[in-house]
């Protein structure tokens, strides 16, 4: 989410910039306990078999409300910055 340059953390959020870049984004539905598996076939099958490298480690982006939403319905984008 864009939050504008001004945008500060408050000790719970913290704010930082993510690099622009090709990233290989993996979306995920259902519930958070199936983000840990879905991240480990993007390292270690999706990866390789697209001849891709990694730049940095992964970072999950959630795209809904876990208060407002039921597990099965949860959406979460994994975001896997690319190398080159």
């Amino acid at each position: 989410m864009y939050v504008g340059p001004d945008a500060e953390g408050d000790g719970v959020v913290t704010v930082r910039e993510i690099p622009g870049g090709r990233h290989a984004v993996l979306a995920v539905k259902g519930p958070y306990s199936l983000v840990p598996q879905a991240s480990r076939w993007l390292l270690e099958t999706w990866l390789p078999q697209h001849g891709e490298r990694p730049a940095r480690a992964p970072f999950d982006e959630y795209l809904n409300n876990p208060a407002t939403v039921p597990p099965e319905e949860l959406r979460t984008d994994i975001c896997l910055p690319l190398a080159g």
